[in-house]
């Protein structure tokens, strides 16, 4: 990060241990793919000005993916990402997935849409540079009108 200034957030390859093992496959960052769905794994550096910037990870996200949406608040300051292609992170994998707030999430397809959809509200501005991914979201949000309402109700709880 010292030699590339620009750069915001660097990740690597991430490999499983526990009850599952192997690659965790992810696909490489491209701007638009990671509109449309996290390329970045939690576990990625960052810059602490960047963090301060942003302010870090949001509590307007009602069942998660503050990670997104950090990174795209990252992305939307300009900066970089990049990738070693290298395993550093090793990942624990539990027999019960389903235990977690992420596990409950994906199991839930309308968690997962309300999630992405608050993402797409907080950086309407950065899908706007993709047709594909404004056109996606836009029709997703339609179909989940009270979420804005969710973060609002949200914000008022930690006030």
């Amino acid at each position: 990060m010292h030699r590339y200034p620009n750069v915001g957030i660097v990740y690597t390859d991430v490999e499983f241990f526990g009850a599952a093992t192997g690659k965790f496959e992810l696909p490489d960052y491209k701007f638009e793919s990671m509109l449309m769905a996290n390329c970045i794994v939690s576990i990625a550096c960052f810059r602490k000005s960047d963090w301060k910037k942003t302010r870090g990870y949001s509590n307007k996200l009602v069942y998660g993916y503050e990670d997104f949406d950090f990174w795209l608040s990252i992305i939307e300051l300009g900066r970089d990402v990049y990738k070693i292609n290298e395993t550093l992170v090793f990942y624990r994998q539990f027999d019960d997935a389903g235990q977690s707030r992420s596990g409950k999430r994906k199991k839930d397809h309308d968690k997962v849409n309300i999630v992405c959809v608050q993402a797409f509200q907080r950086h309407k501005k950065l899908y706007k540079k993709s047709t594909r991914a404004w056109e996606h979201f836009s029709n997703l949000e339609k179909r989940y009108p009270h979420t804005k309402h969710r973060i609002y109700r949200i914000k008022a709880f930690w006030k």
